[in-house]
């Protein structure tokens, strides 16, 4: 968690996103009058819909509380689309907390194990969490609209 020095009485509210000059920081979890806590992209229980850009492939990164802070995994990417060390993940248009396009990190390495559809990538955060010391809050003005038709859709599928 980061605890930042604006609350609601700047305009900050619970579910804002977090980001840095160099990428995606985070969630505000709670607020008071002048305070806020964000939870991490390098939290667990935290997952970002990403894309990489050169593909146009869509997956959720998350952090697997390895020991490297600076590493997350991107699962959900087909075996079969193009991968190259150093492709850029960004946040995608699936996404109701960010913007799309949002630096997430860059492919550092990956792999598929002969059985599975799937390739386990590691990517290098953009956001180098020992260096972080300003960040921008994100509010998506129209993020109930957007959440009540996605789930609207999801329930039709039921």
């Amino acid at each position: 968690y980061l605890t930042i020095d604006k609350g609601y009485a700047d305009g900050v509210k619970v579910g804002m996103g977090v980001i840095s000059s160099t990428g995606v920081v985070g969630k505000v979890k709670s607020c008071n009058e002048h305070f806020s806590v964000i939870t991490s992209i390098l939290h667990s229980q935290y997952m970002i819909s990403t894309k990489l850009l050169r593909s146009g492939e869509n997956g959720n990164a998350e952090w697997e509380n390895n020991s490297n802070p600076s590493i997350i995994q991107l699962k959900d990417i087909s075996r079969y689309k193009p991968i190259s060390k150093g492709d850029t993940a960004v946040t995608s248009d699936y996404n109701a907390v960010f913007p799309p396009g949002v630096p997430v990190g860059y492919v550092k390495s990956f792999k598929v194990a002969p059985d599975q559809a799937f390739f386990e990538i590691d990517l290098q955060l953009a956001t180098d969490f020992s260096k972080v010391s300003y960040v921008y809050l994100v509010d998506n003005k129209l993020s109930d609209q957007q959440q009540s038709l996605q789930e609207s859709l999801i329930n039709k599928r039921k």
